[in-house]
């Protein structure tokens, strides 16, 4: 299982339920947001404007985008439910032996409007600042909104690749495979929408298919 940039609910709510049923699980975490207190500039942006204003957000360069995310920065405090782990509940997280942190940017922006060295400070950075919290290495990435082309360009592995991960995850929908392109690995995304008997079909081929858990 893998979940993307690092609410507070993996820990209040999925957590128990993967130690329940020993289902190991990886989590990218977007290091910014959780070790600065700051709410997902999604979030905010979202609940002033609505997701139209997100989608029109993630189509704009890298800079006007950060100029955008910067001026709605806004505090995430412990007693909100919906809010990014805070740095000790990361730590509190990463201490169960079924869970992986990785990286998933630092501000969650779309690479595929990034610079090559904007998108080194945003991959390299998450990883440095995740591995200082955890006290561990950080090997695993997941590209935001984890489209090929539209959300990142193939050059985006090799900055993976060089800022020292071992493999990264897209949001295409397959299974994995042992031959496939560990820095463009597919996942299948399970939303609020899939019913219950959907998901327990899609858990239990995944770990038939080919040997390896895929979801």
């Amino acid at each position: 299982m893998t979940f993307d940039d690092g609410y507070r609910g993996v820990l209040d709510r999925a957590l128990p339920v993967l130690e329940r049923y020993r289902v190991p699980a990886t989590l990218f975490a977007c290091s910014d947001p959780l070790l600065k207190s700051r709410h997902f500039w999604f979030d905010v942006l979202c609940r002033r404007e609505g997701e139209a204003a997100v989608m029109r957000a993630r189509s704009l360069a890298y800079g006007d985008w950060r100029a955008l995310a910067d001026s709605i920065e806004t505090a995430a405090h412990e007693f909100e439910t919906h809010r990014p782990l805070t740095r000790g509940e990361l730590q509190r997280l990463a201490e169960s032996p079924l869970i992986e942190i990785g990286g998933h940017t630092m501000s969650h922006p779309t690479l595929a409007l990034a610079s090559v060295s904007e998108q080194r400070h945003e991959i390299a950075g998450s990883r440095d600042a995740l591995s200082e919290v955890v006290n561990r290495p950080i090997h695993a990435f997941a590209y935001p909104y984890g489209g090929l082309f539209h959300d990142f360009l193939p050059e985006a592995a090799d900055v993976v690749r060089d800022a020292g991960f071992s493999l990264a995850f897209t949001t295409r929908e397959a299974f994995a495979t042992l031959d496939g392109d560990p820095f463009q690995m597919p996942r299948f995304m399970m939303l609020e929408s899939i019913s219950d008997v959907e998901l327990a079909h899609r858990l239990v081929h995944s770990w038939h298919a080919s040997g390896v858990a895929a979801v």
